[in-house]
């Protein structure tokens, strides 16, 4: 029992300081999810972004259609050189059409492959690009809501907050100013 006493004096003991700390200081809270909810500009970049993913897709949805026709063509033409009904030279004719069409099929394979990670590198660095100048902006709005507030510290993210401190909205309203300049 004592040692559960000592514990817990030492736990009050190191609170204490911490507690007469916070309580001379302003602490406000911003949630970013609903920020960036509410922020046009973040709004905007969404949906470019969806539209660049989207004709990214239809990109590689063609090329891959091309593939597959060149792989049914590549299909028909061994069929025809394994008919047996043909000639020799018919059959070889078909025979050497199917590999250059076979040749055709890797080399689109290749391009497809290399268009793919292409855009997904382009889309990644856009994304990232993005989210760096958004959070730039998040921070400068943050940082000029809790001057005006006159806060010493702003938590992102609170698990709970009170919404007096809440400043969510301040900075959503200062992030849209900003961006209708």
């Amino acid at each position: 029992m004592k040692k559960f006493v000592s514990v817990l004096l030492s736990s009050c003991a190191l609170a204490a300081p911490l507690c007469a700390w916070s309580s001379n200081q302003k602490i406000l809270t911003v949630d970013i999810q609903k920020v960036f909810e509410n922020y046009d500009k973040a709004k905007a970049a969404q949906a470019a972004y969806a539209e660049s993913v989207s004709a990214a897709d239809k990109e590689l949805r063609e090329m891959y259609e091309e593939l597959v026709k060149i792989s049914d063509t590549v299909k028909e033409l061994q069929a025809k050189a394994d008919n047996t009904n043909l000639t020799d030279s018919a059959r070889n004719k078909f025979k050497n059409e199917a590999n250059a069409k076979l040749e055709e099929m890797r080399k689109k394979d290749i391009e497809f492959g290399q268009l793919r990670k292409d855009l997904n590198e382009k889309l990644s660095r856009r994304r990232q690009n993005e989210i760096t100048e958004q959070s730039k902006a998040f921070e400068k709005a943050v940082s000029k809501v809790a001057k005006a507030k006159k806060a010493d510290i702003v938590l992102a993210n609170a698990i709970y907050n009170d919404e007096a401190t809440d400043i969510s909205d301040l900075v959503t309203e200062e992030l849209n100013s900003k961006s209708k300049r």
